[in-house]
Parts: C-alpha cells; sequence; structure tokens
C-alpha cells in the first residue's frame, strides 16, 4: 500500500514533468525490493522521450543501509534538452540583475561598460546596455569520480537602449563555460551549489573594438556576476526524490561515479 502513495510524476517551475513511473512491476526478493523507474524530465505540455538514451548505471554490493537510489545524469541532462527545445536557456540582463550602474555607458564617477570599453561609452553616451543571453547547446552534466560538471555554451548579444525604448545592436561574444558543482540531499531532495565557473569568451561579431581587458571585464564584472546566482538559486531549489511523503531520509551517503548518483540512506518514518 505504501508503494501506491509514491508520487510517480511531479512538476518542476510549472514547466516541466519529473517521470518517475515504473519500468516494470516491482521485484520482491527474500530480504529486499527492488523497483526500477523512468527517471525522465519532460516538457510538461508536450511530454515526448528525449532523443538519447540514458547510460548503464554504476553496480553497488553495499547493504549497510536501509535504501539505496540510483539517480543517472540523464535526469538533468533531459531537462536541460527540453529547456532548450522550448528557449526556457534565455534571459535579457540589465541593471536590475547586476551592481548598481554596471551597465551605464557613461559613469564620471565610478566603474562601468562604457568606461572599460571606451568604444562603448563614445559612440552610446549616457544610457545603458542590455545583455540577451542564449544557449546555443544543451547544457550537459557529466557525473564521474567524485564530481559534477555541467558544460554550456552560448552566446552573449549586446545592445544600447535608445531613446523611445529601442536598442541597438553591437556585439556578440560566444562564451564556454565548464561548471563544477557540489551535491548534496537533504529533505529527500538533491540541492546543487556552484564550486567553480571558468567562463571564457571571444568576439563572434562585433561593431565596435573591443580589447581582452573589456572582454576580461564582461567575464568577471558582468557574466560571472549574474551566472552564478542565477544557478544557485536553481540548485537550491532542489530536485525531488522518488520517496512518501512519510519517508524520511536519515545517515544519508552520496557517491558520485561515472554517470550515476548512488544515494544510500537510512529511513525514518512519520506516521
Amino acid at each position: 500500500k505504501s508503494l501506491q502513495k509514491l508520487p510517480v510524476t511531479v512538476q518542476i517551475a510549472k514547466r516541466f514533468l519529473l517521470d518517475y513511473r515504473f519500468l516494470s512491476k516491482p521485484s520482491f526478493q527474500t530480504k529486499f525490493m527492488e523497483t526500477y523507474h523512468k527517471g525522465e524530465v519532460y516538457w510538461n505540455a508536450v511530454p515526448v522521450d528525449a532523443p538519447f538514451a540514458a547510460p548503464p548505471l554504476l553496480k553497488s554490493s553495499d547493504t549497510s543501509r536501509m535504501m539505496y537510489i540510483w539517480l543517472s545524469d540523464y535526469v538533468f541532462n533531459t531537462m536541460s534538452y527540453n529547456a532548450l527545445k522550448y528557449n526556457q536557456l534565455q534571459y535579457n540582463v540589465t541593471n536590475k540583475d547586476l551592481p548598481s550602474g554596471v551597465l551605464n555607458t557613461t559613469c564620471p564617477q565610478s566603474t562601468c561598460i562604457g568606461k572599460i570599453i571606451k568604444a562603448i561609452g563614445t559612440k552610446f553616451p549616457n544610457t545603458t546596455v542590455m545583455l540577451y543571453m542564449k544557449s546555443t547547446s544543451m547544457p550537459n552534466m557529466t557525473a564521474q569520480n567524485g564530481s559534477t560538471v555541467v558544460n554550456a555554451s552560448g552566446d552573449i548579444v549586446f545592445f544600447a537602449q535608445q531613446p523611445g525604448g529601442k536598442y541597438t545592436y553591437f556585439l556578440t561574444l560566444s562564451a564556454t563555460m565548464s561548471t563544477t558543482i557540489s551535491l548534496m540531499i537533504q529533505n529527500e531532495k538533491v540541492f546543487a551549489k556552484v564550486l567553480k565557473l571558468p567562463i571564457s569568451v571571444t568576439v563572434k561579431d562585433s561593431k565596435i573594438p573591443v580589447s581582452p581587458e573589456g572582454l576580461n571585464f564582461i567575464v568577471k564584472g558582468i557574466v560571472s556576476v549574474f551566472v552564478e546566482p542565477k544557478l544557485n538559486e536553481l540548485g537550491a531549489a532542489g530536485f525531488p526524490l522518488p520517496v512518501i511523503n512519510s519517508v524520511h531520509f536519515t545517515n544519508t551517503q552520496l557517491t558520485v561515479a561515472k554517470d550515476t548518483l548512488l544515494i544510500a540512506t537510512d529511513l525514518k518514518y512519520s506516521g
């Protein structure tokens, strides 16, 4: 009867559907029970399988805990696939997203993009810059040997705001990042936090001259300042695991191996 209470689909951010439905009937053995679940994230409105397969999972002979959950990085990658497919990996970055005034084109008493990249301040004085950030490929998570890395790439398109609410394009950068994250289990969810966020950018197209100093300012003073908190915000939301509400984890251990997160835990019940 407890299995009947197991949530097999969970909505994420009202746009995605996490599918934990059974792939086969539970297998009951003398000393343990095994269940096999889908473990895929769909676009909620159009639940279609991703065009790639789940990798094989790590094998384990440990029996010191009451329950073991194997999660593949396929779960994250199917969500990433649908986020890209349905245009969720794009964002307009403005002054409201960054420290005060950093996207200004004129700043006599402070530091801003128009002072560091002088061509911006000269060509577009007394206004602000907007960055349109979008992924150009599916962010891919790889779990291996104790570490978890997310590789991503995208374009950063720059516009200067003009009178009347219009924007003038002047620069496109190609960006790549390889983000190392730490994972932890709490309240029956998987949480993530950024450990390292190296970002590299190159000029893809430009209507103005951009120096290496200017690119460095964009990476450290703008992109990293915006991207890292956003990633940590997503990681802090937590990823729900397939357990019933009355079951809680205790004495939990997380092992990261090739393509696999193995959660070993004891359980306590709340009625």
